[in-house]
């Protein structure tokens, strides 16, 4: 395995298993407006380009952990190729993570806020097994562009670099310049290498961006 497919496998592999959530309205000390391209009105339409893979899949879940127990935080019928779902106006604050528990670098205007972000979907049958997971991309595989859901309990603004390293080398690099309002917001993602080989990972809130599909995964 290449350098590079090994680290496409592992911030893949990262994405895809934080799965964290939330919703609720705009903050009131920032001006919303019915045109920002960021606002995001807690409704997931999706129709899978490859939608005819997962015939055996009934609906889908977004589902939490709070002490080891199991919470279905918003479900939807899996139907006609695709799903509609409307994700939770509030997210309990005991399901929500510290964020500056998971930056050492950037520079947070809040660091008392809280989150959880939404990656990806699971996939159930009939039997309410696990059998999938979609996700927003541009590309099935190997995609330039991602996109994912966050939810955050205040106003938030990140903006800096994030490093991180493996076995002493520089592995991945994320930028984040990003303006959060109260409850749900659209977090778009742009994927690169620098001339070194390294990873480097955008992270923007707006201009949304174009072209974006849902894809299943098995």
């Amino acid at each position: 395995m290449t350098s590079k497919n090994f680290l496409r496998t592992i911030c893949f592999a990262l994405f895809a298993t934080s799965i964290i959530l939330g919703g609720c309205r705009g903050d009131d000390n920032v001006d919303d407006d019915d045109d920002d391209d960021s606002v995001f009105d807690r409704h997931i339409t999706a129709k899978i380009e490859n939608a005819s893979d997962f015939s055996d899949v009934t609906k889908v879940k977004i589902l939490a952990w709070d002490n080891g127990n199991e919470i279905v935080l918003a479900t939807a019928d899996f139907k006609d190729g695709g799903f509609t779902l409307n994700l939770p106006e509030r997210v309990n604050s005991n399901l929500l993570y510290l964020i500056e528990d998971y930056f050492s670098m950037v520079t947070i205007s809040n660091k008392n806020a809280k989150w959880r972000s939404i990656v990806v979907i699971h996939g159930y049958n009939k039997d309410d097994e696990y059998v999938a997971f979609f996700r927003l991309a541009n590309e099935q595989y190997n995609s330039e562009f991602y996109c994912k859901y966050l939810y955050v309990d205040s106003y938030l603004m990140i903006t800096g670099d994030q490093y991180y390293f493996s076995n002493g080398s520089l592995a991945l690099i994320e930028v984040y310049d990003i303006s959060l309002k109260k409850g749900w917001n659209v977090l778009h993602e742009t994927r690169s290498y620098t001339e070194e080989g390294v990873l480097q990972s955008e992270f923007r809130t707006s201009p949304a961006i174009e072209g974006m599909k849902w894809f299943g995964y098995k």
